[in-house]
């Protein structure tokens, strides 16, 4: 008897202490447990913060992020506000703290190279 009394209450302690939580689909972390973040503008206008961490990825960083707005990484670019190139998603996240990211829908060439034009539009850059 002593010990269900004891489960029971050591159960009752664990559903406390996660009472309220929610369980994550990502390993990446939210918002407001990162130091560092940055911001990024889709092309719908909205904007939403992502976090800036050293060794991840912009992929790791915006995959949560893509994936709760239903759209497709692959086709999107990601430039740094007022940039002519385009980050690939294998790039550190970490040198992005504190900026903006324009992500454009409709982009994407195999080689991961874009240009970025004053009117918001792009195109592939010509290949050699």
């Amino acid at each position: 008897a002593d010990w269900e009394e004891r489960k029971r209450t050591i159960s009752a302690n664990i559903k406390k202490r996660f009472a309220g939580t929610s369980k994550r689909t990502s390993d990446a972390p939210s918002t407001t447990e990162c130091a560092e973040s940055f911001t990024c503008q889709f092309p719908d206008g909205t904007k939403e913060v992502a976090c800036a961490i050293k060794g991840r990825t912009l992929r790791e960083m915006l995959s949560p992020i893509f994936s709760k707005r239903n759209i497709s990484m692959e086709d999107h670019a990601i430039f740094i506000e007022n940039s002519n190139s385009a980050l690939k998603y294998s790039f550190d996240s970490f040198p992005l703290a504190k900026q903006t990211l324009i992500i454009l829908k409709d982009h994407y060439d195999a080689t991961n190279e874009f240009t970025y034009s004053t009117t918001k539009e792009t195109s592939p850059k010509s290949r050699p």
